[in-house]
């Protein structure tokens, strides 16, 4: 449901103080309806009601919300805002089917509309209130700002770092102001409650309206350093009105552009990933991804339960507290199964992902899961690389709008345009432009030392008692995030700035690499209010930081080439190949040379343990002991009945030396058993 909908039932359901018929008494739904259609009571006000043998407090217009709900989903004694009617229909579809909610849904937009046309909500100027606080707030932001210019000027604070402190003050100073906003405004005051039923509008488009509108944008992204102080409803001076004029226009000139970037990156994923197609039951792998509830600054975005639903669980999950078996392996994850791993209290869960599916070409059924369409185990030849590409291309065109809704109006430290390019950027794991350095030990900060333009920033660690540092000079410009005596962990970033992928790979392997895309593009999509699953971005990534992909240093017997990019399933079935012929031809060697005495052999290396056998009869373990891979012997000679043999291991021939060199047998053995190999 959106906009007037939305509306509509959150009015109705909200509970407001001091409205007629506060404090009545009902026994049953009937009476409160019949009551409201007397206008005896308010659809607000706050009643009792004996609902199941039990009393509630709640609202004429709760009451009238369940009576249209399907009798399983009732009673919901809340305020009805967008998201929870959003994850309400969502539990509706499991538990009363598709039928009914069909029904149900009608009857949701029904009341919503006419709730909304009869509370007559409609937004003047009277209703933009500004906060009181807000003169102290800009009075203490430019006496701040004053304080920063005089360092500036006397060369205290680098350019770099006066721009960035003076941006965080006028953002702390507008989020300030947004919040004074929407503790001065009554829970009735119609702005507010388009605002939070999630109708329309946005925190930051209040702030502009009635709090501080702050810094803006000129056409290339810089930011101006001259604050906008006032707001719409106080009206702009000539200078603020000229600064704005950059931030709409951007915005429109965005919004014309990026809308046919948004439709090229869907086109580039779908060109990558249309070949991947529910192909088999089960590859029948050991491997999957660890699920963890997605944190940003701390606080917990999506939980668990939400990212593991529909999901294969990969080993069992057993509970910490009872040790029995919450979900077995090889189980389709439900919302029931969610909230009962939630609830036994896990931080983490294994289970199958696109990513670590072993088959070569398409996806198995195991590894994918749920089909988020019909909420049903994906069926066999379901294009879901072509699904994942429209998936995450459709909402591009709502990152590219962002400019847009709140005119050019830098709300954090990041470029507003952050949207699509830094999506693109991550699927095509570029190395970005500003790189954060990172650590590559577990470690402390063991000393930071000022220099010339730069910092040296030492890390110390000890092994088994041996202390080892390493040390990494970082420009001046470039913030640290770390400081002396601070534990850093492998991999974790030291200064501001995006890590680049690649630098990643080498500190912490492929998985890391994996997790850090997974949820960075996540990142980027929930800032901007959009969900997309983590199963669409792992199918896609499949193919762009394949994990089953693996780099060959050295093609020893293989077919591969030196430094070609080779599919793992083909590496390893070399390797068995490989091996098995070894196998075949040191039992045709075994064959050939037992009972016969060894003379001499030559080689390079390696052949300490095969001279232990000089002198003595062979059998098959000296035979498989000094042909065995990587023992460097290269030529034998053997004595049989009589006649010399000579063995030249590699050129594939048994030669009898005394007999005119007549060729007897011919056995190929090959010196690498495996094949070194490394992403």
């Amino acid at each position: 449901p959106t906009q007037d909908i939305v509306l509509g039932i959150y009015y109705v359901t909200a509970l407001i103080e001091g409205r007629k018929g506060e404090g009545m008494s009902f026994l049953s739904i009937e009476d409160v309806l019949s009551a409201m259609d007397h206008n005896v009571v308010d659809v607000n006000s706050k009643i009792r009601l004996k609902y199941r043998g039990e009393w509630i407090t709640t609202s004429p217009g709760r009451v009238l919300f369940n009576s249209i709900l399907h009798p399983e989903l009732r009673y919901i004694n809340k305020q009805m805002g967008k998201k929870s009617l959003g994850s309400l229909i969502d539990a509706a579809y499991d538990r009363v089917g598709q039928e009914a909610l069909v029904e149900m849904l009608d009857k949701i937009k029904e009341l919503g509309y006419h709730w909304s046309t009869i509370s007559g909500i409609s937004f003047g100027l009277g209703d933009v209130i500004i906060p009181p606080q807000k003169k102290d707030i800009v009075e203490q932001a430019l006496a701040k700002e004053e304080v920063l210019s005089s360092q500036y000027e006397m060369g205290v604070l680098t350019e770099d770092e006066y721009l960035r402190q003076k941006e965080t003050l006028w953002s702390e100073a507008s989020r300030e102001a947004a919040d004074a906003i929407l503790a001065n405004m009554d829970v009735t005051n119609p702005i507010r409650m388009m605002m939070e039923s999630g109708a329309r509008g946005s925190k930051s488009q209040v702030a502009q309206m009635a709090g501080i509108r702050g810094l803006m944008s000129d056409p290339s992204g810089k930011i101006i350093d001259y604050p906008i102080v006032s707001n719409f409803r106080e009206g702009l001076n000539m200078l603020e009105y000229f600064i704005s004029t950059h931030g709409a226009r951007k915005g429109l000139a965005d919004t014309a552009l990026r809308t046919a970037k948004s439709g090229y990156l869907t086109r580039r994923l779908v060109d990558v990933a249309q070949d991947l197609i529910i192909i088999a039951e089960d590859c029948g792998t050991d491997k999957g991804v660890c699920i963890r509830p997605l944190l940003q600054d701390g606080k917990m975005i999506i939980s668990l339960g939400e990212r593991i639903i529909g999901r294969t669980n990969l080993r069992d999950i057993v509970s910490p507290e009872t040790g029995e078996v919450v979900v077995p392996a090889g189980e389709l994850i439900d919302s029931e199964k969610a909230w009962q791993i939630e609830k036994a209290g896990l931080e983490e869960v294994w289970v199958r992902s696109p990513l670590t599916c072993a088959l070569q070409d398409g996806i198995c059924r195991q590894c994918y899961g749920m089909d988020l369409s019909s909420r049903e185990k994906v069926l066999p030849g379901e294009t879901v690389g072509v699904v994942a590409a429209q998936s995450i291309g459709e909402p591009g065109t709502q990152l590219t709008m962002r400019t847009f809704h709140t005119g050019g109006v830098r709300i954090t430290g990041e470029d507003i345009t952050q949207g699509l390019p830094r999506i693109e950027q991550l699927f095509e794991v570029r190395r970005p432009k500003k790189v954060a350095f990172l650590s590559d030990r577990d470690g402390y900060i063991s000393e930071i030392r000022e220099m010339e333009g730069k910092r040296k920033v030492f890390i110390s660690s000890s092994e088994e008692g041996v202390e080892s540092r390493s040390s990494y000079n970082i420009p001046a410009s470039q913030p640290l995030l770390v400081e002396e005596g601070q534990q850093v962990r492998k991999g974790q970033p030291l200064t501001d700035g995006h890590i680049d992928p690649q630098q990643l790979l080498e500190i912490e392997g492929l998985e890391a690499v994996q997790n850090y895309l997974v949820d960075n593009i996540q990142s980027v999509y929930l800032s901007q209010g959009v969900s997309v699953s983590n199963k669409h971005i792992e199918v896609i990534l499949r193919k762009v930081a394949p994990v089953n992909r693996v780099r060959v240093i050295e093609e020893g017997d293989s077919s591969f080439v030196s430094m070609e990019l080779a599919w793992l399933n083909d590496l390893e079935r070399e390797v068995e190949n490989i091996r098995a012929g070894n196998e075949r031809f040191l039992q045709e060697a075994v064959r050939i040379m037992s009972g016969k005495k060894l003379l001499d052999l030559a080689g390079q290396g390696g052949l300490e343990s095969a001279l232990v056998f000089k002198g003595q009869e062979l059998d098959e373990r000296s035979v498989r002991q000094i042909l065995r891979p990587g023992s460097g012997v290269s030529e034998l000679t053997l004595e049989d009945e009589g006649d010399v043999l000579r063995v030249i291991v590699g050129e594939s021939s048994f030669r009898r030396a005394m007999t005119g060199l007549e060729l007897i047998e011919t056995v190929e053995l090959s010196e690498d058993e495996t094949i070194p190999s490394g992403t």
